[in-house]
């Protein structure tokens, strides 16, 4: 599975450096939120744990699959164990707004990380890219995401977005001076005294202290990781593979070979990338999409797999639904502060 980071919320994260043009992508985005619960995908070399594992017929809602086809989400039920991507993103932003704004309560007024808006994009998260026509059209075979981060992912843009692109990567060229002033900055006495007194603010302190993954930690991780190679490796997915396939070839496409793509990549076809969206990556995303709407390849898909995650669930029921619990109490606290405080 390709893994695409994301733009930080200041278009740069703190302390992130890299040497051309220094930006980079947060370890949260939505495809590495997937990998940190399901496992990234291994190589073809490496196809993962192969031991027979336990699946159950009546899976539990917990752990049932997220489709949303009006959000354009799809994910294994393992993800809702886990604050969501976006909700992530308004968790960055709350902190950076009230250090923001105790810095200047404190007297300082130099130069300050940036604040971003979250952005609805981060609600989307899908698995094996494209599902819906619409986000074909607009992000090819990559997952859906802000502009900036396709950018900032070294994505080539020739669509009617190109020259917005453009605008975004001289934006970041021009950041960079920015950036060097608030590293200066960060070194003067008057950014640490002030810092220094905001680490004991009420909301600094309520919301940067906040862990949300600690409670979602445990060994069925690792189980989950095992679940998403056995599902994939199921033979009910060869039935839906093969009606996959079976449309591709109706419409001139071609699957990608088994032994050129990852275990998870069964949806890959020739000539798809991760490095360009352009008509020709569009076109042939679109019609991706069109065979797996034309198969139900998708539900079917995240069937067989939901039921490799409801038997681990069932080992882990206590704990998992208290997880569960803390990542839907903190998601409404999150959401409950951003609707009395603005955005």
């Amino acid at each position: 599975m390709h893994l695409v980071s994301r733009t930080p919320a200041s278009l740069r994260p703190p302390g992130a450096m890299l040497a051309a043009g220094r930006r980079a992508g947060l370890a949260t985005s939505i495809a590495v939120s997937l990998c940190v619960v399901a496992g990234c995908a291994n190589s073809v070399d490496d196809p993962g744990p192969q031991s027979t594992r336990e699946t159950v017929l009546d899976v539990p809602d917990a752990v049932a699959p997220i489709i949303d086809e009006r959000g354009g989400t799809v994910q294994p039920g393992s993800m809702r164990l886990f604050v969501d991507e976006y909700h992530r993103d308004k968790l960055d932003y709350i902190v950076r707004a009230a250090t923001t704004d105790c810095l200047r309560r404190q007297g300082y007024t130099g130069p300050v990380d940036r604040v971003r808006v979250p952005d609805p994009l981060y609600g989307s998260a899908v698995v094996l890219p494209p599902w819906l026509e619409t986000q074909a059209a607009r992000f090819g075979f990559l997952p859906p995401q802000p502009l900036a981060d396709l950018v900032a992912n070294g994505v080539e843009i020739r669509t009617s977005a190109q020259d917005r692109a453009e605008e975004i990567r001289e934006l970041f060229r021009r950041s960079d001076r920015f950036y060097d002033d608030l590293d200066a900055a960060k070194e003067t006495t008057w950014y640490r005294d002030a810092a220094a007194a905001c680490k004991s603010d009420p909301a600094v302190a309520r919301w940067s202290s906040l862990d949300i993954d600690e409670p979602a930690q445990g060994p069925w991780l690792e189980e989950f990781t095992a679940d998403q190679t056995q599902a994939f490796a199921d033979p009910a997915m060869t039935p839906i593979k093969a009606d996959y396939d079976r449309c591709l070839s109706k419409h001139g496409l071609t699957a990608a070979a088994p032994d050129s793509v990852a275990y998870d990549d069964m949806f890959s076809v020739v000539g798809q990338s991760w490095e360009v969206i352009d008509e020709q990556q569009v076109a042939l995303a679109t019609q991706v999409a069109r065979c797996k709407a034309d198969t139900d390849a998708v539900p079917r898909m995240m069937e067989v797999w939901s039921r490799y995650e409801g038997a681990t669930f069932l080992r882990y029921e206590q704990e998992l639904t208290e997880a569960l619990t803390f990542t839907e109490k903190t998601e409404a606290m999150i959401d409950e502060y951003l609707a009395t405080h603005g955005e």
